[in-house]
């Protein structure tokens, strides 16, 4: 899927949170909802919408890279918001 904004206006595997062991790395669990982020929705949205106007078509993937945020609950919400609102236009979908 690749974002773009309407006219008018890293390949490592995730932290894995069973880390198991005394010295293990205290990673937190990954957030499956907006709220579970901790972050408003406001600034997921103006975050995205940064992003997306600098890089110019972006795929939904690489907006959770960027943004080191999950595309499943998260990503995908904001977008579908943002489509809502006129601001974005999804322009295809790329398999994978």
């Amino acid at each position: 899927m690749s974002i773009q904004l309407r006219e008018m206006v890293n390949n490592a595997a995730p932290p894995s949170a069973q880390a198991s062991g005394p010295h293990a790395p205290n990673v937190p669990v990954e957030p499956t909802s907006i709220a579970e982020t901790g972050i408003g929705m406001g600034f997921i949205n103006d975050l995205i919408l940064k992003i997306v106007y600098f890089y110019g078509n972006i795929t939904g993937q690489q907006l959770g890279e960027v943004t080191k945020l999950p595309f499943l609950g998260v990503i995908d919400r904001a977008l579908e918001f943002l489509k809502l609102e006129e601001y974005v236009d999804i322009i295809g979908a790329q398999g994978g």
